[in-house]
């Protein structure tokens, strides 16, 4: 589990969280007949738990989300940009979903992640999505869709706070062999490399270049979308300040990896030889190449 804290008090929160939240899923799996008539109000304590123990990220992405969702309302009420792949009813319904996240101050984190979670399947999903996306000819146009863009993600990452809950108790259903004994012990994470400097090949088909095999790929094609897009937004300068964003703060190792280099510094075992590590975010797809190490 992924957490800002790095202070001796917030490690001793995060053992007792993860202790009180793997009691929890060990006393479910052990119900009888659990995988058929699963109490609702485990699996809501559970997402209660999961988004209470959050609650310092979830300010940071409320506080993102409410500042995106302001914006989007008055560009909603003031701009006029021709959206050629929407029409105004699906523009204008957008105002209804928006206005849920106008949270108040006494909100709690479990309420706000709740409206996220359930919201997912609001047909307005789709059209934030659709925004979100278009490539618009005026520059002075894109922080509009950029906040279109930032209020899905973070819709889905406050919803992401429930989800968590709802699978943990699942998998405890269906992996009750797990749980029959754990121990819970803190990993020092291993250190990060310094991030790379920008070069010659700091360039969009540099990047593309290295990510894709040089034989049987489709990178020609994904060259020329983002060449296409890099007209409009800018992506290979956007690149390079991120660059100096992580040498300015460099970045940690991302926990999908923690754990496998864990396993592999220790030479230790995953139950069943499965060592599947979900991940979290396209992102991770480019830690691709690190991965081929533990195999």
């Amino acid at each position: 589990m992924k957490d800002d804290g790095k202070t001796p008090h917030r490690d001793s929160e995060i053992s007792a969280f993860l202790e009180h939240i793997l009691r929890r899923l060990q006393q479910v799996s052990r119900l009888p007949t659990v995988s058929s008539s699963r109490p609702r109000v485990e699996e809501e304590a559970c997402a209660r738990d999961c988004a209470t123990f959050s609650s310092k990220r979830v300010k940071k992405e409320r506080r993102i989300l409410s500042n995106m969702v302001d914006q989007s309302l008055i560009n909603l009420r003031e701009t006029s940009i021709n959206h050629s792949s929407l029409n105004e009813a699906e523009i204008t319904g957008l105002g209804p979903l928006l206005q849920q996240f106008v949270f108040g101050a006494s909100e709690t984190s479990y309420r706000m992640c709740l409206l996220a979670y359930n919201a997912r399947s609001d047909p307005q999903m789709d059209t934030l999505r659709r925004l979100g996306q278009e490539v618009v000819g005026d520059p002075n146009a894109e922080p509009i869709v950029s906040a279109y863009r930032t209020v899905r993600h973070f819709i889905g990452r406050l919803a992401e706070h429930i989800r968590i809950g709802k699978q943990l108790l699942e998998d405890a259903i269906r992996m009750r062999h797990v749980l029959d004994v754990f121990q819970v012990a803190k990993v020092e994470p291993p250190a990060c490399v310094p991030p790379p400097q920008v070069d010659a090949h700091t360039t969009l088909d540099g990047i593309l270049t290295r990510m894709f095999p040089s034989k049987g790929s489709n990178l020609s094609e994904f060259q020329f979308v983002l060449g296409r897009h890099e007209q409009h937004v800018g992506i290979e300068a956007k690149v390079k300040d991120q660059y100096a964003k992580i040498h300015a703060k460099p970045p940690i190792v991302h926990s999908e990896i923690q754990v496998l280099e864990h396993f592999h510094r220790h030479k230790l075992r995953f139950a069943d030889g499965d060592r599947f590590v979900g991940t979290s975010k396209f992102s991770c797809f480019c830690c691709k190449l690190p991965c081929t190490t533990y195999q």
